[in-house]
Formats: C-alpha cells, sequence, structure tokens
C-alpha cells in the first residue's frame, strides 16, 4: 500500500465494519484464502458478485478478491514504522537484549550503592 500506507505501519482495523457501508476508497483486510495471508488494499470497484482492490502501488487490480465471507474488517487509522518496531521487538534475540539492558540497568543502581556504605563505614 505504498506511499499511502508505508510498509511496517501498525494499522488499527474496524473488525465490527459491516460488509454492505464499505465505500470506493476504502483500505480493507481481507483473508486470500486460496494462499492463506492476509491482504490490505483499496476498494476500487464494488459489485453485487464481490469487492474489486488493488494496492495503491500495484498497476493492476486483485480483481474480485473480496466476499463478506473473507472480509476481516477495514483499516481505521495507521502509525508508521511502528509495527516493524513491535515484530522486531517479537524476536527472541531481541528479547536477550532487553533483559542484560534490565539486568545492567538494575546491577549500576546496586554496584554504587554498596561502595558508598563501605566509604562511609571506613570514615566511622
Amino acid at each position: 500500500m505504498e506511499p499511502n500506507l508505508p510498509t511496517g505501519s501498525l494499522i488499527f482495523v474496524d473488525t465490527n465494519a459491516a460488509y454492505d457501508e464499505l465505500a470506493l476508497k476504502d483500505v480493507i483486510v481481507y483473508k486470500n484464502e486460496a494462499k492463506d495471508f492476509t491482504i490490505v488494499h483499496r476498494v476500487i470497484n464494488i459489485t453485487e458478485e464481490g469487492i474489486e482492490t488493488k494496492g495503491d502501488a500495484n498497476k493492476t487490480s486483485d480483481g474480485i478478491s473480496t466476499t463478506e465471507g473473507n472480509l476481516i474488517g477495514r483499516v481505521i487509522c495507521f502509525i508508521p514504522r511502528l509495527g516493524s518496531a513491535i515484530m522486531f521487538l517479537r524476536k527472541p534475540e531481541c528479547l536477550i537484549i532487553i533483559i542484560v539492558c534490565i539486568l545492567s540497568t538494575l546491577l549500576s543502581l546496586v554496584v554504587p550503592r554498596k561502595e558508598k556504605e563501605a566509604v562511609i563505614e571506613a570514615e566511622i
């Protein structure tokens, strides 16, 4: 959906959006059952057979790709790049980095305190 909806955006989807209320230019999310993945594309035509969609950067339409049965919802807003950050944070190696940072911060708060207490005791 580049450039209007940048890759890696966090999207918010109204999953209660009524199929009958979708309009031209709405951005919708639907399940591609043949390939078993989710697609986010713009409505370019509505017929009795279904909804025709197309990605903003695509030259050709997806054809009649959406019916009431495979519609997930309508995109209501998005935050650019936040989705990529969230996906990065879900990786196991990122969790290890976060734990190491937290532990080192906690350690840095504890160690100087003990050294300071030792200096105070030595002065007494």
